[in-house]
């Protein structure tokens, strides 16, 4: 497969399947390509990113299903969170969240659970949430439910955080949704996702596509 010329499509012989979609934000079918890409992972599939003409997300499409998702993430990509990079990357995490550790922290998306665990000894009361990962940390309390199951349950939080999640989400209105019902009254969201109008992302094709569905930027994230 070329990636100059073609891209994985619904329909196409593979071991995963795959669907075409309309934009997540306003609805529309209306979208430019931007760039064609092979999966890092997997060198014989390539993607396609387009932008969504009237609300300027973008996004994989045609893009694999949810229930095709966990062939793009083998067993060993969870093993980088303890490598002493991803570590300097927690402690760089801390400086944003302050010190008020009297409040409870969920954090989504926590992988193993290394961020929370860090969290916790470091005297803060946090909870985690993950939904692919099986190798969880039994330290800290870590939810596996869907996270918009988890919103109706009635439990809130003061703060909600995620580090590079929401581009991996095939969902991320209902995430956002979510998010919304999980936080107490005042309660801070504090997200880290990409930036669709950096130069590594628009210019450099960086993106980790498939992996990475969604390509925000500051426009989009405000819009949600």
């Amino acid at each position: 497969m070329s990636s100059q010329e073609d891209y994985c499509k619904p329909g196409d012989d593979l071991p995963f399947e795959m669907e075409d979609v309309a934009c997540d934000r306003c609805g529309s079918r209306r979208q430019r390509e931007v760039y064609r890409r092979r999966d890092r992972l997997h060198m014989e599939y390539a993607f396609r990113l387009v932008e969504f003409l009237g609300c300027g997300l973008a996004f994989v499409n045609p893009r694999p299903t949810i229930e095709s998702l966990g062939f793009f993430y083998p067993p060993d990509f969870y093993a980088v969170m303890s490598l002493p990079p991803q570590q300097r990357s927690y402690a760089n995490r801390l400086n944003y969240l302050g010190k008020n550790t009297s409040q409870t922290v969920l954090d989504v998306g926590s992988g193993r659970g290394d961020f929370p665990l860090l969290l916790k000894n470091q005297g803060w009361k946090v909870e985690g949430h993950e939904v692919i990962c099986t190798a969880l940390i039994p330290e800290v309390t870590i939810h596996t439910i869907p996270l918009m199951e988890m919103a109706q349950t009635g439990k809130t939080y003061g703060m909600v955080c995620s580090w590079a999640v929401f581009e991996h989400l095939t969902r991320s209105s209902l995430y956002f949704q979510a998010v919304r019902d999980l936080l107490k009254p005042g309660g801070t969201f504090m997200f880290l996702v990409t930036n669709f109008e950096s130069p590594a992302s628009r210019h450099f094709m960086q993106e980790d596509i498939p992996r990475h569905l969604f390509v925000f930027s500051p426009k989009t994230c405000e819009a949600y």
